[in-house]
């Protein structure tokens, strides 16, 4: 149901029931996967690959998979079915009938989810997910070469109650249409003086026209050490204090899924961030981490006030008018005489 549920049922788990225990005692743990971070699905085969365990040694058929390996817990994870249903684990039982029925029957109900997790023991439901693959458009050539604003949006993770998550410094840029470009995602365990000089070199490299962090986060955590750390290089932040107004993870993403709904966003998808950013997006919200999630929600609630980018003519003219404030007046026109 939620995180802290989620930790404290693993500590009663691992400091309680399995110290108690017999010494030949035998633990059997059998059901069904409800979320990536849950205590079921971190015994399940893909999660027991530790120590000198190779990706080979992760067995994948096709509706079974198990570790050809001897690992903490022995484990196999099972599926009713393939995608286009040329597998049945119980066809005796049941046929593609039953359970093409079955999914219609959760689908009118908006369960397509349980469906999801009782029959293939995926926690999610990829083709009703809150994110679609289809939607995370990739950037072109062009796209690249574009006349763009930047941004940043920040997402920390420095309290104890957030020690195991991530900060994440997402950069997008904005151009004269409008249209979003994630351009670079830096999602790491950071402590404050990590966090404050990751901004600081973000702001040399792209000079963002706003950096949007949670209120909290500022006064909280960063603050007072940013402010003495951009006197003292000269680097300053155009700080934009964010709010989510009580509204939950889910309710603040809906902004930005209407914008990759729409097609208004792009992404650099040859990047080295981008596959467990994409990842993390089709698995929202049953998955264990989320601060990349959190990091475009937050996007979604800068865009009312994010300013565009000039077009090409825009820009041409600025340099322009620059050039004529900074020449000499001598050669042009007195403006009292007009010669």
């Amino acid at each position: 149901m939620n995180k802290e549920r989620r930790q404290k049922l693993r500590e009663w788990f691992f400091k309680a029931v399995i110290p108690s225990i017999s010494k030949n005692g035998i633990i059997r743990f059998v059901g069904t996967i409800l979320h990536t971070d849950s205590l079921l699905n971190q015994l399940m085969p893909e999660n027991q690959l530790i120590g000198n365990a190779r990706k080979t040694d992760l067995i994948v058929e096709e509706l079974k998979t198990y570790t050809n390996r001897r690992t903490p817990w022995k484990s196999v994870k099972y599926k009713a079915h393939n995608e286009d249903f040329s597998a049945i684990l119980w066809g005796e039982r049941y046929d593609q009938a039953f359970f093409e029925t079955k999914y219609q029957e959760a689908a009118l109900l908006g369960l397509t989810d349980a469906y999801s997790q009782e029959w293939l023991n995926e926690p999610l439901d990829f083709k009703n997910s809150m994110f679609k693959k289809a939607d995370l458009l990739p950037m072109t050539t062009e796209d690249h070469d574009r006349l763009v604003n930047y941004y940043l949006t920040v997402d920390l993770a420095i309290s104890e109650k957030d020690r195991s998550d991530y900060s994440v410094f997402m950069v997008s840029a904005v151009d004269s249409d409008k249209k979003i470009y994630i351009v670079d995602v830096i999602r790491e365990r950071m402590d404050g003086l990590e966090i404050v000089d990751t901004l600081l070199n973000l702001q040399r490299i792209y000079d963002f026209e706003v950096v949007g962090i949670e209120e909290m986060q500022i006064s909280k955590a960063i603050g007072p050490f940013l402010n003495e750390r951009m006197l003292a290089e000269n680097t300053f932040l155009n700080l934009k204090k964010l709010k989510h107004g009580g509204k939950d993870k889910i309710q603040r993403c809906r902004g930005i899924q209407a914008r990759l709904r729409a097609h208004t966003i792009k992404f650099d998808k040859g990047a080295d961030w981008y596959p467990v950013f994409e990842d993390e997006l089709l698995k929202f919200p049953r998955d264990k981490h989320d601060d990349q999630v959190d990091c475009l929600s937050y996007l979604g609630l800068m865009l009312n006030n994010l300013v565009e980018a000039n077009t090409p003519e825009e820009q041409e003219e600025e340099e322009y008018l620059d050039d004529l404030r900074q020449s000499d007046t001598r050669s042009g026109r007195s403006r009292l005489t007009g010669y």
